[in-house]
């Protein structure tokens, strides 16, 4: 089972798109995925249409320890999620008080091994509830927009992993550096692209273009594909799902 979390400390980057995509091209693909939204702003949650009145989420997960069978929502055929409401905006409160605090979801998933995937969404902002999702996850999928300051967030990403791997002995990999908003047309991208690949190397994935139809499905509750199938944003995103699958 593969244990990934879709990160990036600045906004704006395109990560709950990445998160919704992936997860639906990849049970779509075959495999059976888990999607946890652990933001309080719930945007994965409202992407895909999901019901957050109908079960506690992941506040039921994390301060309750409710069994996530009874949590889960199916979204599709091999897609479950476990949806996020405002309700989690106390929790990291509650962590604060906590023994092992950014242990608490790598306990609560300490059971689970009937998925192929599981995919966290986060919030853009360092927090107890971000922390909990980097000890728990083994990869790292991290989106980059083209823009200058979405390389500061990658930075506090890298630093906050730093101090994981030397405080906490857990040892999580940048498995992928998704670039987004990508413009071929603009130098700027190939510039922020460059830098990319000389930091990652080739963790470096094929880029995801900028395409209004990516803005445009989760106001219709639905992934690139449904929404828009024959689009760029819908071919890119597919290149990316068969990498994942190659695990390369």
């Amino acid at each position: 089972m593969r244990k990934a979390v879709i990160c990036n400390f600045k906004g704006g980057v395109g990560k709950t798109t990445c998160a919704v995509n992936l997860a639906v091209g990849l049970a779509r693909s075959g495999k059976k995925v888990l999607l946890l939204d652990n933001d309080s702003q719930a945007n994965a949650t409202c992407a895909l249409g999901i019901d957050n009145e109908s079960t506690p989420g992941m506040y039921g997960l994390i301060i309750n320890d409710m069994p996530i069978e009874s949590l889960k929502v199916e979204v599709e055929a091999g897609l479950d999620m476990i949806p996020a409401s405002r309700a989690l905006a106390p929790v990291d409160q509650w962590l604060t008080m906590q023994t092992r605090r950014e242990e608490i979801l790598k306990k609560r998933l300490k059971n689970l091994d009937s998925y192929d995937f599981v995919i966290i969404d986060t919030a853009p902002s360092f927090s107890l509830l971000n922390l909990n999702a980097l000890v728990y996850a083994e990869e790292i999928w991290l989106p980059v927009s083209m823009e200058y300051l979405s390389l500061e967030g990658v930075r506090q990403v890298t630093e906050t992993l730093q101090i994981i791997r030397e405080e906490l002995n857990h040892h999580p990999i940048i498995r992928y550096v998704i670039p987004t908003f990508y413009d071929i047309r603009n130098s700027k991208s190939a510039s922020i692209l460059e830098a990319l690949t000389e930091s990652f190397d080739k963790a470096v994935t094929s880029p995801i273009r900028t395409n209004v139809r990516l803005s445009e499905a989760p106001s219709h509750h639905k992934s690139i594909f449904d929404y828009a199938g024959s689009s760029a944003g819908a071919h890119d995103y597919n290149l990316l799902i068969q990498r994942i699958n190659e695990n390369a």
